[in-house]
């Protein structure tokens, strides 16, 4: 996993499974709650067996307004 403490963008490695796709979730939420934000999904691309999953911390005020 990637995360600046300076920018808002998560960047996680991970194996390619339902379960690990929900760990990953977890831990962008948990992450984002700390600056009192929200995690939204932005782009994942997998193989057969490893995914890169990015994610980015945004207001909910603009996750709403937006849609997102």
């Amino acid at each position: 996993m990637s995360f600046n403490e300076d920018t808002n963008y998560l960047t996680f490695d991970h194996p390619n499974s339902d379960k690990a796709n929900a760990e990953v979730r977890t831990t962008a939420e948990k992450l984002c709650q700390q600056r009192k934000q929200v995690a939204i999904k932005t782009a994942s691309v997998c193989s057969l067996k490893n995914c890169v999953t990015h994610y980015q911390c945004g207001d909910r005020e603009d996750v709403i307004k937006y849609g997102l």
